[in-house]
């Protein structure tokens, strides 16, 4: 069940905390070694910089294209501040369906408010934008084209998968990551060539 009182919008300046705060919190609770948890309040004030600067430029080829990051919070209205935050980027290639497909990196709720709805309004307005990605040139939208992505550090949470295969997630593929000295080292291999 949604609770009436929670309000999705686009994330501004002023949540960077809160949202940082959110982060950290899903770092711990999937276990993450805090000494790789990188981000600052700062690194996400710059994202959020973007994104508002993006969005007031309407000739901005990603404004266009919709293309970028898009960070959204929920709140409760009594509360004004994010009890829920969602980092999704709609990337500016097109998959072979012929859509941008949307990709949501972080998804995060805060403790006391899971099971309110506040990660379903959260992957709607996700929904929303993988949606607005199909907009042709003359604005007509074809949402049989839209695709949208889970990226999840929690697979062997049951009940979150559960979660996610109720509102229409499938398991489609194997992902694969690289980083830290493995990405260096591959990054190393191109100053040969």
């Amino acid at each position: 069940m949604i609770n009436p009182n929670i309000e999705v919008r686009r994330a501004q300046l002023a949540d960077a905390g809160g949202i940082y705060d959110l982060q950290r919190q899903l770092a711990e609770y999937i276990g993450e070694d805090m000494d790789r948890f990188l981000i600052t309040t700062a690194h996400m004030e710059t994202l959020l910089h973007e994104q508002q600067q993006r969005e007031a430029d309407h000739n901005h080829p990603f404004n266009r294209n919709r293309s970028g990051i898009h960070i959204f919070v929920a709140e409760l209205n009594d509360r004004r501040e994010p009890v829920g935050a969602m980092v999704a980027a709609v990337l500016p290639c097109f998959a072979w369906t012929g859509a941008r497909p949307v990709l949501i990196d972080d998804l995060i709720t805060e403790e006391s408010q899971r099971g309110q709805g506040v990660g379903t309004l959260l992957i709607g307005a996700a929904a929303r934008e993988a949606v607005l990605t199909t907009r042709d040139a003359w604005g007509n939208t074809h949402p049989e084209l839209a695709t949208m992505r889970l990226s999840t550090h929690i697979a062997d949470n049951e009940a979150s998968r559960g979660y996610y295969e109720s509102i229409g997630f499938e398991t489609d593929s194997f992902e694969y990551r690289v980083s830290g000295q493995a990405l260096l080292q591959l990054a190393g291999q191109m100053e040969r060539v």
